[in-house]
């Protein structure tokens, strides 16, 4: 299961869009694991590996990189790496074609914070 999705501008890792939360105990936990995405964020640069997985306690961090966005989701360990990475592949896709030129001139965090309701399809 997808827990969180974050997408990321990769040259100065500043988050462009996530995925919406609720409001539950869970949600404690996911503030930690946001804050681990971001450092992987921070960590990016265009010689990057475009696609790999970081494990953390009980979850995996999957995440691709196309063009200039990072897409990064958290998962259980027993979901399929394979669906993940195509999760993740539909999702840059689809931000890429609908915000593309306007990715280099943003300048606020989460500046495409509507496109959080893309992820509710999955």
């Amino acid at each position: 299961m997808v827990l969180l999705t974050l997408i990321a501008r990769v040259r100065d890792g500043l988050i462009l869009a996530t995925s919406i939360e609720g409001g539950d105990e869970a949600d404690h936990n996911m503030v930690k694991y946001t804050n681990q995405a971001k450092m992987i964020f921070r960590k990016l640069h265009t010689a990057t590996v475009s696609a790999a997985t970081v494990e953390s306690g009980p979850y995996y961090f999957h995440y691709v990189i196309k063009g200039p966005v990072c897409t990064l989701c958290l998962c259980d360990k027993d979901f399929p790496r394979k669906s993940a990475f195509a999760y993740l592949e539909e999702v840059t896709n689809e931000f890429n074609s609908q915000h593309a030129p306007k990715i280099d001139q943003v300048t606020r965090p989460y500046h495409f914070i509507e496109f959080g309701s893309f992820f509710i399809f999955f």
